[in-house]
């Protein structure tokens, strides 16, 4: 994931994510701070053992330091063994 800011937009921006029941993302939450040239984001998705099979929901939050958050959700597709 990235963050892409307008050049005037200076401000750290707190990312927190969740997923649907039985998916986890870690970290779950972050922060991209003003000075950073690399605003891309790594996370780890899993399915726990009892998650359901089928697509699942990851919930993105982005808050600035002052402002209004915003939100973006993704579609990951939990496969059963």
């Amino acid at each position: 994931m990235t963050v892409d800011r307008s050049s005037d937009f200076k401000q750290d921006v707190t990312l927190a994510f969740k997923g649907d029941s039985g998916v986890t993302v870690t970290p779950s939450s972050t922060t991209v701070k003003a000075s950073d040239k690399d605003t891309k984001v790594k996370v780890t998705v899993a399915a726990e053992k009892d998650a359901p099979i089928g697509d699942a929901t990851i919930h993105v939050t982005a808050t600035p330091q002052t402002g209004e958050s915003t939100q973006a959700d993704f579609k990951v597709n939990v496969k059963g063994t």
